[in-house]
């Protein structure tokens, strides 16, 4: 339940948010985000193509914005004037949309707050962000949901890294003991240099995909900046275990310190094993 599905649950056109992509930079600028997404990067986040980036994280304030983002939503949710619909309808549309149980009446003010709660553990506690209806049941009764566990600062202030492919991303689908190569291809887009920084490999060990023969690599140093990128690589080799892996890596500075504690899977490498040995299964005569 992220962002992909806040948006179709909630969007529909209506001026001047005419569009998917639109309705995504509306939500983003209400909630206090200062980041720019250009058209084409908010149409494929709207459909789950692609992920919200850590720089886009970073972005907002901590909480969002509930006031600005709740104006936003009773605007956009309220039906224009001369309209057949009513707010509670479609409030109880979205409801339907988000899997809300149908058997819960609907009270619009109390679900819309909801809907900002949602967007804030999107963004904030996106591990844990199934959370309307609670939270819709926690506003009906007058109260709010705990304030969410904020994600960790980086270690150096200002530091921001940008992963042109994170996992949702890779389409690695190796067979049982094939080897692959992934490259990372990361952009430096806060306002620290990088100096004598790694990628390291914290579960070597994996039962799905491990690297070959290292467990930290090279990252070439940089300066900051929105445009240029850094590129290395590293060599994995499939085990003879079917199913998704992930290979879990962070980024380290000179003293051997995680440099994004809060960005878990930033850096992570994906696969999906498959049993090239499979016989396929024959349908009956």
């Amino acid at each position: 339940m992220g962002l992909s599905d806040f948006c179709t649950a909630i969007y529909k056109r209506k001026p001047p948010v005419t569009s998917q992509s639109k309705f995504i930079q509306a939500v983003f600028e209400a909630a206090g985000s200062g980041e720019l997404i250009c058209d084409e990067y908010a149409r494929k986040m709207f459909s789950g193509a692609k992920p919200i980036s850590e720089p886009q994280y970073d972005s907002f304030p901590a909480p969002t914005n509930h006031e600005r983002l709740l104006e936003f939503l009773k605007q956009h949710v309220t039906p224009a004037r001369g309209s057949r619909s009513t707010t509670l309808e479609r409030c109880r549309e979205i409801a339907n949309r988000a899997g809300v149980s149908r058997t819960l009446g609907i009270e619009p003010d109390a679900f819309l707050l909801a809907l900002t709660d949602w967007f804030e553990a999107i963004i904030h506690d996106p591990e844990h962000c199934d959370i309307l209806e609670t939270a819709y049941r926690l506003r009906l009764n007058g109260a709010e949901p705990e304030p969410r566990q904020q994600r960790p600062a980086p270690l150096h202030p200002g530091d921001r890294a940008d992963v042109m492919r994170p996992p949702a991303l890779q389409n690695n689908t190796p067979g049982f003991w094939a080897e692959f190569t992934h490259e990372w291809v990361i952009k430096n887009v806060g306002n620290v240099p990088w100096r004598g920084r790694k990628l390291v490999c914290v579960n070597p060990k994996d039962l799905y995909i491990r690297p070959n023969g290292v467990t930290e690599v090279e990252v070439p140093d940089c300066e900051p900046s929105r445009t240029a990128f850094v590129k290395t690589h590293c060599q994995f080799s499939a085990r003879g275990q079917e199913g998704p892996g992930t290979s879990i890596w962070q980024m380290h500075d000179t003293n051997g310190e995680n440099c994004f504690p809060g960005a878990a899977t930033m850096f992570n490498v994906a696969a999906t094993i498959t049993n090239q040995y499979a016989q396929p299964t024959r349908g009956r005569s």
